[in-house]
């Protein structure tokens, strides 16, 4: 009996050992959270400042960031602006000089052909020229003695003498001849066949 008691008193201070044992715990462990309960709340505060921080800065970078395209688009639509302009200020150059240089081109062909008809004009005055000059020495030669014709015509080189023989008339060609050193008047008839076979007029 005595055992028995002694074992129930044992038993219950065990258990209220525990207890307290228990309770003491829980009061530690509720004192260590108060503790750390305003150093938590100031981390979590300095985190949500920081993140409002970093929040702001995201923001004005964003923002930053934004104007900046703005400006680079408004700059790009002014180069896109200014290079159409200069585009059509070359397409009009390239036209005014297009034409430009037809209306030279056209001037010129317009000269070329007023020249080559003054050239041809002026041949044919100096042909006219030629012709008149031709048939006043032929008439002057006509009225001459035969020996004196002959007498100038040997003087003169053979060509001239061709020349001026080709506007006269056949028998005063012959007449003239007649009077000339025999040698002169060889090497003139040749010259006179030559000049009379390469007249357009003795080909068929």
């Amino acid at each position: 009996m005595k055992n028995t008691v002694w074992g129930c008193l044992l038993l219950f201070s065990i258990k209220v050992f525990a207890a307290n044992q228990q309770d003491q715990t829980s009061i530690d462990c509720h004192l260590i959270f108060e503790s750390r309960k305003g150093e938590i709340a100031s981390q979590l505060q300095r985190l949500q400042e920081e993140q409002q921080a970093l929040q702001a800065i995201q923001n004005a970078t964003e923002g930053i960031l934004k104007e900046r395209e703005q400006k680079l688009n408004q700059k790009e639509e002014k180069i896109k602006t200014q290079q159409a302009q200069l585009n059509k200020k070359e397409e009009e150059m390239n036209q005014k000089l297009q034409q430009k240089e037809e209306e030279m081109n056209k001037a010129q062909q317009e000269k070329k052909k007023e020249l080559e008809r003054l050239i041809a004009q002026n041949e044919q005055i100096l042909q006219q020229i030629k012709g008149e000059k031709q048939n006043k020495l032929a008439q002057t030669y006509a009225r001459m003695k035969d020996s004196k014709a002959a007498e100038i015509l040997e003087n003169l080189p053979i060509e001239e003498t061709v020349e001026i023989l080709n506007s006269l008339d056949t028998k005063i060609i012959s007449k003239i001849m007649a009077k000339m050193n025999p040698q002169k008047a060889a090497a003139i008839t040749q010259a006179l066949q030559k000049e009379f076979s390469n007249s357009p007029t003795s080909n068929p």
